[in-house]
Parts: structure tokens; sequence; C-alpha cells
């Protein structure tokens, strides 16, 4: 299926494919490149996809194609075919045709490793370096037949030199004999192919013979001597016979390109393909492409640039486009000049070059559907021509796309429904949406309009996304934020540029309460979105091996444990250790100290060590330990406290079951069950008199299973969600958070930065090593958050 040319040209394709002919060496390469399409069979695309890799391969080993430029050559052969022939210039063009597709398959098909695709290509030539070397070798640097291009070529043009050679000799012995005085100069020369001396003309007496030439003004005349005219009439016949075997050799290899024509054909069709590849190359180290998963269920562009942004610099802003695997539907929203646009263009034109075999800016791991039909409404349609307003020019192309929709078709529609007025455009923007998606189509939809804003909350076929801003100082951040609707922001940006305050005020009051109403309540559905889409993500990866752990703690359970009080006696033992020797330490720096001001928080810091050594001794064992009064099976209560005594942490009571005596607990993301006398219930925070500031949190843990102590309990009070920041944002965050923890006492603080391109990760541990809060830090374990969360040990 064909694509539509505007749908091409308004995504960027047409520019691409553009470029793509420009580094291409080869007239059949280029051509191949301005009329390159995306194809619509998945075979097809992984065909093309794994000859790129090939191509990439041999790039990165530093063996590029050995492609050369050739110039055009099809009228050469059509001539050869229909029985003319060809002047020296064309059979060189023709020669060098032949030389450069030979030495492409053979080096494809030399040897191992090159790749067996495009081995296959290679195949597809014909090997014509005899051939060609032939031809090449017949001529010199200047384009001319060789004497040895026929032994009669030779004997012709050698007894012609011989003539030519006799008839100088006998004139310069005339013109420095019995004619020297009647020349202008003494000089032999050349007049239409004959030899004749420069006469004067009052001399013409003296010099009989045939005049060939006059100069202009009449004073010379070129005379060939009478006595020489012979001769020169049998170097004009020798220099004719010679010519008429130039002709003859240019015929016999016209007739031997004419039997070659279809076989040189093929070859520079596989030339062309080859060249297309290599250029494709060129363009994927230019903007750093990977070559995604097609024919996936789910639309996935992790780290995505836009294609022609990314060649001309500066380099743009990676996001990631998806969407959720039971969405169908995108709607981008923000402020205007926030990067919507660029966002549906980049969407598009990376699908779009995908499917035309292209390696994409982006990062390994995406995918994306293989669509059949790709239809973009972007930009100003007005067509004055045919009488159509903006407004009616996005009905008809809306109507074109609801007319052919189907699931393989994604829509890209731009500010929809936008040119008409607000209720109406809302109304008719979410029935499309919906038409789209009930014909199971994908859709990318920018959009202003509020009550689109809440279509995912109501409708799980659709999510949200929205373009960052920075208010503060009105500059867009082209950051994609996904599952969250963005905000329009005309009357801050009003305000920031100036606009009288009057008129701003006189704008918010017109507002009406409804909206204020819609924003506040789009902004709880989409926290409460994002909170259950990250429990969502987090729990899905962990839910097969929670239910083996379960089992295997259910069959198990008594050894269990007795490992693990062992283990945690051991690490207790190890920290007091540890505590131990720290305190050794600080009282070495306490003496320090008290010589310098800062004799206060010396004291300090030995307060805290005593009380993190009283808070790590080792209790007695807990199956000795005394139940508190009340805890008997009837006491507990789900949302109590417990602390499980063989692992010695604490969690949350979820369920009681009397009936079997064991309890529900839930310690941090994993859940487990406990008998009731393997559990003592903790006194409520609010019933602890004093609290200070800390107080009631888990105990806060020393540094990792290094240095002997358990590992650190996340939760509320020590985590700082950075997601969604700047990267100084972020440090500026985390300085200010681990001051706050240090001064609590804590000792470990857990950062969640996720993933993303892993630009905030990287920062936020570099700035790590060298905080002076950080004793060290490490990735999360994997049921705290893994890599996407950082543990800071603090000093």
């Amino acid at each position: 299926m064909a694509f539509d040319p505007a749908t091409l040209a308004s995504l960027g394709f047409e520019e691409v494919r553009r470029r793509l002919a420009a580094l291409c060496l080869t007239p059949g390469g280029a051509a191949e490149a301005r009329h390159l399409a995306p194809r619509t069979d998945t075979s097809e695309i992984r065909r093309d996809q794994q000859c790129l890799k090939e191509a990439l391969a041999l790039e990165r080993q530093g063996l590029a194609l050995p492609i050369e430029p050739v110039e055009e050559i099809g009228a050469d052969l059509e001539r050869a075919e229909k029985g003319g022939v060809l002047t020296p210039a064309a059979v060189l063009r023709v020669a060098r045709a032949m030389a450069v597709t030979s030495r492409v398959r053979r080096f494809l098909l030399s040897g191992g490793g090159r790749g067996e695709a495009l081995a296959s290509i290679a195949r597809q030539a014909s090997d014509l370096m005899g051939p060609g070397e032939d031809l090449a070798q017949a001529f010199d640097a200047q384009g001319l037949l060789r004497d040895s291009a026929s032994p009669q070529l030779f004997a012709l043009r050698d007894q012609a030199r011989r003539i030519a050679e006799r008839i100088r000799g006998r004139l310069e012995a005339l013109v420095n004999g019995r004619l020297a005085g009647s020349l202008m100069e003494p000089i032999v020369t050349l007049r239409q192919e004959r030899f004749v001396l420069p006469v004067r003309s009052e001399a013409r007496a003296a010099v009989p013979g045939i005049v060939h030439d006059v100069s202009g003004s009449g004073a010379t005349l070129f005379i060939e001597p009478a006595e020489m005219v012979e001769d020169g009439n049998r170097l004009t016949i020798a220099r004719a016979a010679a010519l008429d075997e130039e002709a003859r050799i240019l015929a016999e290899y016209s007739r031997e390109i004419a039997e070659r024509a279809p076989a040189l054909r093929a070859s520079l069709e596989a030339l062309a393909r080859l060249d297309v590849l290599r250029a494709k190359a060129i363009l994927a180290a230019r903007w750093d492409g990977v070559l995604p998963e097609l024919g996936a269920e789910t639309f996935e562009l992790l780290a995505a640039r836009h294609p022609l942004m990314a060649l001309d610099g500066p380099a743009p802003v990676a996001n990631d486009i998806r969407l959720p695997r039971h969405a169908r539907g995108l709607l981008i929203t923000g402020p205007n000049a926030g990067g919507k646009t660029v966002t549906l263009k980049t969407a598009g034109l990376c699908a779009l070059l995908a499917q035309a075999g292209f390696a994409i800016p982006a990062a390994d791991g995406s995918r994306l559907p293989v669509f059949r039909e790709l239809a973009a409404v972007i930009g100003d349609e007005q067509d004055l021509g045919r009488g159509l307003s903006t407004f009616s020019s996005h009905l008809e192309r809306l109507r074109d796309i609801l007319a052919r929709a189907d699931p393989d078709t994604l829509a890209l529609v731009d500010e929809i429904a936008a040119d008409t007025e607000p209720r109406h455009g809302a109304a008719l923007a979410r029935a499309v949406c919906e038409a789209l998606a009930e014909r199971g189509a994908w859709s990318f939809v920018t959009t202003h309009f509020e009550e689109l804003k809440a279509l995912p909350a109501e409708d799980a076929r659709f999510a949200n996304a929205s373009v960052g801003f920075d208010v503060e100082h009105l500059a867009p951040t082209f950051v994609l934020h996904p599952d969250v609707p963005g905000r329009s922001l005309t009357l801050p940006i009003a305000r920031r540029h100036g606009l009288p305050e009057e008129i701003v005020r006189r704008a918010e009051s017109l507002l009406a309460q409804e909206e204020h109403r819609l924003d506040g309540l789009l902004a709880s559905l989409e926290s409460e979105r994002l909170a259950l889409q990250q429990a969502r993500d987090g729990l899905h990866g962990a839910r097969q091996e929670i239910e083996r752990e379960r089992q295997r703690l259910s069959d198990e359970r008594g050894e269990f444990e007795s490992r693990l009080r062992q283990r945690v006696e051991q690490e207790r033992h190890q920290a007091l250790d540890e505590i131990r020797r720290a305190r050794r330490e600080a009282a070495a720096l306490l003496e320090e100290l008290r010589r310098t001001p800062s004799v206060a928080r010396a004291s300090q810091a030995g307060a805290r060590l005593k009380d993190l050594e009283s808070s790590l001794s080792p209790p007695a064992s807990p199956a000795a330990e005394p139940a508190q009064d009340g805890d008997g099976p009837g006491d507990f209560q789900p949302g109590d406290r417990v602390t499980v005594l063989p692992l010695g942490r604490t969690g949350e009571v979820t369920a009681v079951d009397r009936r079997t005596g064991m309890l529900s607990v839930q310690l941090g993301s994993m859940g487990m069950r406990v008998p009731f006398e393997q559990a003592r219930r903790e006194p409520a925070a609010a019933a602890r008199p004093g609290k200070q500031p800390g107080a009631g949190r888990p105990a806060p843990s020393s540094p990792a299973p290094a240095d002997g102590a358990p590992d650190p309990l996340r939760h509320a009070d020590n985590t700082l969600d950075l997601r969604g920041l700047r990267v100084d944002e972020a440090l500026a965050a985390v300085e200010a958070f681990l001051d706050r923890l240090y001064g609590a006492g804590e000792a470990a603080a857990f950062l969640l930065h996720g993933h993303g391109t892993g630009a905030l990760k990287s920062a936020v541990r570099n700035y790590l090593r060298r905080s002076p809060y950080a004793k060290r830090h490490e990735p999360a374990p994997i049921d705290q958050g893994g890599d996407g969360v950082t543990v800071v040990r603090l000093r």
C-alpha cells in the first residue's frame, strides 16, 4: 500500500530521502533513495533490517563497502544494444561501471563474515572485471585508443608517424636553406592537418605551393610547398586509415558491451541497493540509530529523537514515547511551543523510517507495530484553491482517516478540531478519538481541550502525556512526561510576557469555577493513576518470584526460619563489632575536636553512637522472648504494626486468619504469612511520649552487608523521589535531603531516580562520590527498587 505523499512530506520523510540520495555515490543508488518507500510486509522489512545490520557490522570492523562513484550509463547501454557505436568516453564509463560492480561483488563474496544478506545481493551481480579491465586498458590517460588496441592500428599509426617525420625533416631543411629569407619566422607548423611554412606575403612567388591559410593581417601566408604535396597526401591517407581502424575497434567494443548489457544492468541494480545501504549506515552513525523490533503489539520508542533535528544539531531532547499495553491512543497536552508537534512528528517519522529499513534515532529495546496506513493531519491545511477554510480542510482529512482506519492504522492529529468554537470542538475531538479507538486504530493527538485530558481516566484505551515547560524562564524543556496531562499555562505565560496585570487578573476571574474543579479532578485522577501504574509495574516482574518464594516458605518454613535467626544474630554481632570500632575511632576524634570550636558536635556524635549501639544490641533468642500482655490470637487486628521475630523486621498486618492462627504481614514490598506466636505487636506511634524528629520510623541501618550490618528498610521518611526533575534541581534536593536525614541521625537514605535515559542516575551517583554526607552508595535490593533506586549509607 502506498503511503500518502502529503503525510510523507509533512512528517519529514521526503527530506530524509533527499539527504539519503545526496549520500549515494551512484546514479542508481540516488534514484532508489529518492523513491524509497515504507514497506508493509514484516518479512520484507526484517530482510532490509538484516542487510543494514550487516552493513553496520562491516563499518564497525573498518570494512566499509568499497563502492566508488560511477556515471549514468543507461543511455550508453541502450545505444550499444541498438547497434550504435559508442564514443571512447562512453566505453570508458561502461568499463568503470563493470570494474566497480565486480570489485564490490568480490569483496562481499570473498572469505567469510561479510554477511549472508549482503552476499545474496552481491550474487545478483556478474563478475565483469576481466572485460572491464580489457576495455579500460585499451585507452590512455586522455581517453584515446592506445596503439596496442589492435595490430592494424599500430601499423597504420606507425606509417603515419614515419611519413610525418619525413615531411617535417624536409621542411626544416627548406627553412634553414633556400627559403630562409622568404619566411615570417623559421618554423614548421600545421594548418588543416597539413604541414605548412609561414611565408611573407610579398615573397609569395618565391615559394610555389598550396595556400592553406592567411593571417589576420594578411601579412603571412601559410603555404605547403609544391614539392611536399605528394607526401602530405600520403600522410592524410595513412591517418584516415588509422581513423577507420579506430572506428572498427569502437564498433567491436560496442558489440561486446551490448552482449553484456543485461548482466551489467543487473549488476548496477545490485550496486544501487548496496549504495543505499551504505548511505543508510552513514545516517545511522550520524544520528546514533538502532534497529527497532517490528511487528510488536505495542508502541514503544525509547530515548527517541527527531531524525532531522538529530542530524542538524544541537542535539534534541530524547524522550520515551510509548503507549501502555492496553491503550491505543496517546493524548499529548501542554503549552504552545512546548514540543507537542515535535513529539508527534518524531513518533510518525520514526515509524515510517523503521518500515523503510532505516536505523532510527532511539535506544535499544524500542518496539513498533507495522502499519499499513499512516496518516498525519499537521499544520495549516487551508485550501484556497478549493475555497476551504483551515477547519474545513481539517475535517476532510479526519473524514478520510476515519474511512480507512483499522487496527493497522496510525493516525497523527495535531491540535484536533481546534479551529472552531471550543465546546463543540472538544466534543467533536473526543468523538473522533473514540471512533478511532473503536476501529482499533492507533492514534497520537495533540490538544489544548481540557475535556480530552480527562478521557484516559474514563477510558483505558487512552493515555495522557504532557510536554514540560519552565514557567519561571518561559522556556520549553521538551521533556515528555507520561501519564500526566499538561496545562496550557496561558495566563502565567501572558503575565510573564508583560501583559497588563489587570487584564490577566480579569481573565482569571472569568475562568469558570467548573474549569477549576476539572483541573483539580484531573490532577487527582492522574495522581491515582500514576500511583497504580507504578505499583503495577513494580509487582509485574516480581509476581512469579514471590509465588515461588511463598511455596518454598510453606514447604520449608522451619528450616528457613532457623537459618534466618542465625543470620540475624550473626549480623547483629558483626554490627556491634563495627560500632565498637567506630566508637574507638570516634573517641580519638572527640579528643581532637575538644581542642577545636566544634565540641558540641563531637558530643552529639558520641551520644548518637551510644544510641546506635543500644538499638543494635542482640536481644534474647526470639523463641524465648515472652509475648506482651494482650498479644493473644484475639488481639491482632488489620493495620497493627508487628515485629516478625525470626526476621527482626517490622511490618503491617494486612489480614488475620484466626482459624489457622496465621497473620498476613506486609514487609516493604514483600508480603508473607506469619504464625501468631512469631509476631509481636508494637505500641502505636501516637502513644509514645516525647516524640522527637525521626522517632517512630524504622530503625536506621548501618552500612551494607560488607560492614556486617543488616540492609536498611525503605519507607516514606527516608525516600526522596527525583523523577521528573532536571539534574540541577535533583542534586539540590538530594543535598538538602541528606542534610536533614544526617541531622536526624538516620543511617541510610533512598534516592528514587528511575531508569529513563540514565542521565539523572549517573549525575546523582557522581555527586554522591564527593558528598560529605555519603559514606558509600549502591543500587537498592531488587525488592526495594533495584537499579532505579540508589541507597546512600550516611556517615
